[in-house]
């Protein structure tokens, strides 16, 4: 009897997966290069995708093979707009966890600064939108039952309190948040943090395998985020992307404006 899920060692693969596997940790393994590589590995549910991954990555793991292999998860963050944030501070966490060579640790704690950049580009009108809903239907309601006068004081009240209480106050906090951290970071803009990353990975002497398996059941808004992720950091030398997903299933959630992802 055997389950239906991903194999993990070469004892189970009776569809002779393992070859290409290997094959493929051999390419990874000898990649160098200025920018970063992009892999697709894509086939329908059930082909065989992780499991090849599996056996990949245990091929690579083999002694002597230096290569640092980050696996992150994506649709385990519900808000997209964690996903970028949460990329980089995983990718830091993983790094500084699995080596203790100091070139290493340097680059997480880059990865590090680089997640906090980011977590704090924020618009000042974020946490006004988010009550904007529930505000227009209470005004509907006190437009029914109370004065005009009334209601035109109730109005202004919830307008400078979201201008005051919930744009400015966020936006301060942000501000004060962030520059207090840029100070102690003798004040680098996220133009140059980004090229202090670039300068330690050109050092490398082995390349970072970076693992997003399961891309498909993310909702078309998560998947727009992650191409975005990829693309805009493409130019980080001695990274490998491996995207693992159903080339069908993400193609019509990227096409499909109603496609919720579920």
């Amino acid at each position: 009897m055997y389950l239906d899920k991903p194999i993990t060692d070469t004892e189970n693969d009776f569809l002779n997966r393992n070859d290409f596997a290997i094959k493929l940790a051999k390419s990874i393994s000898n990649w160098r290069n200025k920018e970063s590589w992009v892999i697709a590995l894509t086939g329908d549910w059930g082909s065989g995708k992780t499991s090849i991954k599996n056996l990949m990555v245990k091929e690579l793991k083999k002694a002597g093979n230096p290569i640092h292999i980050i696996e992150f998860s994506p649709w385990e963050w519900a808000d997209q707009e964690l996903i970028t944030q949460s990329f980089f501070n995983e990718l830091s966490k993983d790094l500084a966890i699995e080596s203790n060579d100091k070139k290493t640790k340097e680059v997480a704690e880059k990865f590090k600064k680089y997640a906090y950049y980011l977590g704090h580009i924020q618009s000042v009108s974020e946490p006004a939108i988010k009550v904007l809903p529930l505000i227009f239907g209470a005004l509907m309601l006190i437009n029914n039952f109370f004065s005009e006068e009334f209601s035109n004081f109730v109005i202004a009240v919830i307008g400078i309190w979201l201008v005051v209480f919930q744009g400015l106050g966020k936006f301060f906090e942000l501000k004060v948040n962030r520059l207090e951290y840029l100070s102690k970071e003798n004040k680098k803009s996220l133009f140059e943090v980004k090229q202090d990353i670039q300068k330690s990975l050109d050092t490398f002497n082995s390349p970072i395998l970076i693992i997003l398996d399961d891309l498909d059941r993310l909702s078309s808004s998560q998947l727009l985020t992650i191409t975005q992720l990829v693309k805009a950091n493409s130019d980080f030398s001695n990274i490998i992307f491996l995207l693992l997903y159903s080339k069908s299933i993400v193609e019509e959630k990227l096409t499909d404006k109603n496609q919720n992802g579920t």
